[in-house]
């Protein structure tokens, strides 16, 4: 438990610790299971709301298929396949993360062990704990998902779906503090400079944000990934 409160307040410290023995578990169940449970609490009060006004509002479905869909959204089956979707993609998220930081530094030529570099990138994730709190107290404020702590609130004007926008979105304060995390991580399983391991976690995100950017702008509208 102290590695995990040492995160928030001396992450170095506990980077240390996790380079001469890492663990995983823990930070990803605790992690899971603060998001789970602001999830639930949004689920009836915002999110299925919100899923239901967007399916009456879609023209290409017939009234048939609107109903239809809509009904979907009753009864327990959102809190049965929404709790079970949120944990495969969390467990997903983790370690195809993991394996990706894993083998781009391979390929700058640094090496360590796979179970390190997943220990940072699962601590790392316990900043998912806090961002849980604060999205889903805005989210049943407001009544509504579309919340954000991202540079995207400077230009309120911008159409959600649009491209831009889902770019501005990821460049979120949570998302940056993730990523300081990592890449501090780094610096100590790899034995590393600061500036290196910055350079590349931070360049590989930069990377990964004009990649949406095309991607938006390539497929058509409606179906880019949000």
């Amino acid at each position: 438990m102290k590695k995990i409160i040492d995160l928030y307040f001396s992450p170095v410290e506990t980077f240390k610790k996790l380079n001469e023995k890492p663990d995983w578990v823990i930070p990803v169940v605790l992690t899971l299971i603060v998001a789970l449970i602001f999830t639930m609490i949004a689920l009836p009060k915002v999110i299925i709301p919100e899923q239901s006004k967007r399916i009456m509002e879609m023209e290409q479905l017939t009234e048939e298929q609107r109903e239809a869909a809509s009904a979907g959204l009753g009864g327990i089956k959102p809190y049965i396949t929404t709790p079970i979707a949120v944990t495969i993609s969390f467990f997903f998220i983790v370690f195809v993360k993991s394996w990706l930081f894993f083998m781009i530094f391979m390929l700058f030529g640094s090496r360590t062990i796979f179970k390190k570099v997943l220990a940072i990138v699962s601590y790392s994730f316990l900043i998912g704990i806090p961002e849980s709190i604060v999205k889903s107290s805005m989210m049943l404020i407001k009544k509504s998902t579309q919340v954000y702590t991202s540079i995207a609130l400077l230009v309120p004007n911008l159409d959600f779906k649009s491209p831009f926008f889902k770019v501005l979105n990821r460049i979120d304060i949570f998302t940056i503090w993730n990523l300081i995390l990592i890449s501090l991580g780094f610096t100590i399983i790899y034995g590393m400079g600061k500036k290196k391991a910055f350079s590349i976690v931070f360049g590989l995100w930069v990377l990964w944000l004009l990649l949406v950017l095309a991607v938006g702008f390539i497929l058509p509208k409606g179906l880019f990934f949000g």
